[in-house]
């Protein structure tokens, strides 16, 4: 059985939060096959009209350090 995983890389904890990436993969979690398919887009902020968090924006730039 092929599950399918998606991964939002967002700016706030919200609802109408701006996205950074959205990246996803197909696997199989029943076995080591690897995974397949995957995907990773990075996406324009300042399009998107979108929520973003001052607190958000510095737990980033910790996590990135």
């Amino acid at each position: 059985m092929i599950h399918a995983m998606i991964d939002l890389e967002t700016l706030h904890t919200t609802p109408h939060a701006a996205v950074l990436t959205v990246g996803g993969v197909k696997f199989n979690p029943f076995d080591s096959s690897e995974p397949h398919s995957e995907f990773y887009f990075k996406l324009d902020i300042d399009s998107q009209n979108r929520d973003v968090s001052d607190d958000t924006i510095a737990w980033w730039k910790e996590e990135l350090k």
